[in-house]
């Protein structure tokens, strides 16, 4: 996965913390069930949730373990209940095997459970809970937390020039391109020996394993491509068996 595509997960499973958008189920579906907002939280079927309330009731938090056969993917709400202000974090367990509670004493907090025993790992207080707005605003994708067992996700917007989105766009679909990145990454560090390219195009995996020592064949079924193919070969000195 590129860095781009990477970015671009972090930035969708972030927003699914705070995506409050409902959507029309049809006159039929106007029950009970629908009555409360479909987020992408609320569509994760086998979330488990669990809350506490906090501050002598002043404050109520509310984890959600989105699916618990990962147990890796957490939403942690705190709602201040006078104001109807709510904060949402999207927490990362670094170790799956290792479980994450609520406890309500001491102001709350977050524990971890490991067969060693529960640890207290994140505050909830008011006054701790800037440690995860200090983390909210660090700009990093993934902002370490208790030691690094837990991460905060947060958004990370990408930018590209246009060149940039160009040059990535000729790389990975046209044809007589450079090499795709992903192919150039399994590839470059294996020692040169004999390579067999299936549906070769224009040959320009074949031709960047040839300038680099390996004895490549290139099959394709179109004439046109493997004419291209033998005649960049030929222009760049290079022995390949384009067929």
């Amino acid at each position: 996965m590129s860095a781009t595509r990477c970015r671009r997960a972090s930035v969708w499973l972030a927003a699914a913390v705070t995506a409050v958008g409902s959507f029309a189920v049809g006159a039929s579906a106007q029950s009970a069930r629908s009555e409360a907002a479909a987020t992408i939280v609320g569509l994760q079927a086998f979330r488990q949730s669990s809350t506490v309330a906090l501050d002598g009731g002043l404050r109520q938090a509310t984890l959600v373990n989105l699916n618990p056969a990962i147990n890796a993917w957490f939403v942690l709400t705190v709602s201040e209940l006078k104001t109807g202000r709510t904060s949402a974090y999207h927490l990362e367990n670094a170790d799956p095997r290792r479980q994450l509670r609520l406890h309500a004493a001491g102001g709350g907090s977050i524990e971890i459970v490991a067969d060693s025993g529960a640890t207290r790992c994140l505050d909830l207080s008011l006054a701790a809970q800037a440690a995860l707005e200090r983390a909210r605003r660090s700009n990093l994708a993934f902002a370490p937390l208790c030691d690094g067992r837990l991460y905060l996700r947060n958004p990370v917007r990408g930018k590209r020039t246009e060149l940039e989105a160009t040059s990535e766009f000729l790389r990975d679909h046209v044809w007589g391109g450079e090499p795709n990145r992903l192919f150039v990454a399994e590839t470059q560090g294996l020692a040169a020996g004999r390579a067999l390219d299936l549906a070769c195009g224009q040959g320009r995996h074949a031709l960047w394993l040839a300038e680099r020592g390996w004895r490549v064949t290139g099959v394709d079924f179109s004439d046109v491509a493997i004419g291209q193919a033998r005649r960049a070969a030929a222009e760049r000195g290079l022995d390949v068996d384009f067929v």
